[in-house]
């Protein structure tokens, strides 16, 4: 779910951390919640972190906060 006081997403995913499964799974489940390809989601930060930063395109910022808040 979305956090507003840390401005963050939590997401929990079963895939192990290795070979970057994890990660692979967690653009995966954010392109699906936005219904954007998965190449539109892009890890910026934090690959082998537990805390990371990730870019959307093909989405506006009004449109992330439309869907999050509604």
């Amino acid at each position: 779910g979305y956090n507003p006081w840390r401005k963050a997403f939590g997401i929990a995913v079963k895939a192990p951390p290795v070979e970057g499964k994890a990660n692979k799974a967690i653009m995966e489940l954010i392109a699906g919640y936005f219904h954007l390809p998965v190449h539109a989601v892009t890890i910026l930060s934090g690959q082998t972190s537990s805390v990371k930063k990730v870019r959307i395109h093909g989405i506006s910022r009004q449109q992330i906060i439309d869907l999050i808040s509604g």
